[in-house]
């Protein structure tokens, strides 16, 4: 067999047996002793980096794909170059490593664009969009994820249309949009079932898993996991195997069996390590932190919880740490975008951690908002809850405070107008609801209240302390949290209720409601029940 036919051979095995292609090309490189700078030798390194990513080592993977990169025959030939990027960057995610993730994306999709390669391009796309979603910056994960679907949509490509539908199913899942997170796993499963692609199908099972479990559907997730059960063998890979007990476990703590989900986390947390998952550890520890909060053992969760937040810190030396410090503070304040050069991957920056270190900067946000949304879950997000529940109680329009006695006597007697010309306006807005029309202009509101458009501003000014967007604003945010109060409404859904609320843009609505809230519309959601 010459060496192009084993490595032909190899690299259609890889995925579906993995220890086979290792066994062909350990046989071709006992065979054939070139030199580690040869063709065979560097596509035999990416060969076994696919085998071992298929058979869950992604530590093993990675090193193979870093050996293959490191080669003159790597430099000379871009389109090997490219897949080598793109692979190592997907074990560097999974290893929890966010910051070579993107920069070996980056990588991988600069030199398919200089090649001409849109493809490529879009493949890496996929990718990105996956690594956004996990660094919960959900509008760049969109943007990517729909490029991609639709790139692949128009060229007919089903597997990578189904990987696309896939990630996007997850995003969505993380921004609580229940039926278009099964939906779009739904059509990924019965694409890669279509496609007879059994590794990807079980992934987007596993994912379609916890979006069941995560919305409470028990008994769907029961039946599919049964399925998933069936159809993993002894030769899966260890992240398919720690990942069907982590989803068990977290539908026994669903349905109260505690001691059993206990157990088959500490198989997960066990295959977990043994894979090199980082990622999987991390949330391991943290849902047995979460059981051990339900069985109220407080001292066995403490321990939980700073192993969660030691692996969380992992990859953080002191520098690295004091610079994430510092972002925790600018974070809210910055909005300003650039663009990575022939591929606009639009990273949020407002000053570089270290000098050229944009992809750094991006570790330190993902992991600073991982940890602020892990901290807000519980405590955090009880007290957000109980406050803003009394508020509304309180002022179920929130309408703003009228001025004290000491700041009535210091206005002027123009000051005095213009409040009195507010109340007047807010009296008429709550009465007749106007904030919930979406189209509702300042100039469109000056017409219904028969105000100058410049007085009315003013009038929002002095006796809202605001502009006119961010009063609208506040009161269709208070009508939003009114709808996922009543146990009827909240079931329309985040989406219904924020076009309900009179937000035309669901972007809009997830910013203003955290704005106003300190929480996300899902986090309200969650503590309303």
């Amino acid at each position: 067999m010459s060496a192009e036919t084993a490595l032909s051979i190899a690299k259609d095995t890889a995925r579906n047996a993995p220890d086979a292609a290792i066994e062909i090309i350990e046989a071709l490189l006992e065979e054939h002793q070139s030199g580690n700078q040869d063709s065979v030798y560097v596509q035999s390194q990416y060969i076994l980096g696919l085998a071992a990513f298929y058979k869950g080592n992604f530590l093993a993977s990675a090193h193979y794909y870093e050996t293959a990169l490191n080669t003159a025959y790597s430099e000379q030939h871009e389109d090997f170059a490219e897949r080598c990027y793109n692979n190592l960057g997907l074990n560097q995610q999974k290893l929890g490593n966010e910051e070579g993730a993107l920069l070996s994306f980056t990588q991988s999709a600069r030199l398919a664009q200089t090649r001409g390669d849109s493809f490529s391009v879009y493949q890496t796309y996929i990718n990105i969009g996956f690594l956004y979603t996990e660094l919960l910056d959900y509008p760049k994960a969109f943007h990517y994820l729909n490029q991609a679907a639709d790139y692949f949509g128009r060229s007919e490509d089903a597997y990578y249309l189904g990987l696309a539908w896939q990630n996007m199913g997850v995003a969505y899942s993380s921004t609580q949009q229940k039926e278009n997170a099964i939906a779009y796993l739904e059509k990924a499963i019965h694409q890669f079932d279509e496609l007879s692609a059994g590794y990807d199908r079980t992934q987007a099972q596993l994912d379609l898993l916890n979006v069941l479990i995560e919305f409470g559907e028990a008994r769907r997730a029961s039946q599919l996991l049964r399925t998933v059960k069936a159809d993993i063998d002894e030769a899966a890979p260890l992240y398919f195997k720690a990942t069907i007990h982590f989803v068990e476990a977290r539908l026994l703590k669903q349905t109260g069996k505690w001691e059993q989900s206990a157990t088959h986390l500490g198989q997960a947390l066990h295959l977990y390590r043994e894979a090199g998952d980082q990622r999987g550890v991390m949330m391991t520890f943290w849902e047995l932190a979460l059981l051990e909060g339900m069985k109220k053992q407080f001292s066995v969760q403490s321990v939980y919880l700073d192993s969660f937040w030691k692996h969380v810190n992992l990859s953080f030396n002191e520098q690295k740490a004091s610079a994430a410090s510092e972002y925790e503070s600018i974070f809210n304040l910055y909005k300003k975008e650039s663009e990575i050069k022939t591929i606009k991957i639009a990273l949020a920056r407002q000053r570089m951690i270290s000098l050229g270190s944009i992809a750094l900067a991006i570790l330190a946000v993902g992991m600073i908002i991982i940890i602020m949304l892990r901290r807000s879950i519980q405590e955090k997000n009880k007290g957000l809850f109980s406050l803003n529940k009394q508020l509304l109680k309180e002022s179920p329009i929130a309408r703003p405070p009228a001025p004290n006695e000491e700041n009535q006597s210091e206005a002027t007697e123009e000051e005095a107008k213009f409040q009195a010309l507010f109340e007047e306006v807010h009296s008429q807005v709550v009465k007749e609801q106007l904030y919930l029309d979406k189209d509702l202009t300042i100039d469109r509101l000056a017409y219904k209240t028969g105000i100058n458009s410049t007085y009315l501003s003013h009038a929002i000014s002095t006796g809202n302390d605001s502009n006119y967007n961010n009063y609208i604003n506040q009161l269709r945010v208070k009508e939003a949290q009114k709808l996922i109060l009543d146990p009827v409404k909240r079931k329309l859904g985040i989406e219904k209720i924020a076009s309900l609320a009179g937000f035309s843009s669901k972007n809009t609505f997830y910013k203003q409601f955290k704005k106003h809230t300190s929480m996300t519309p899902g986090e309200f959601e969650k503590m309303s029940r």
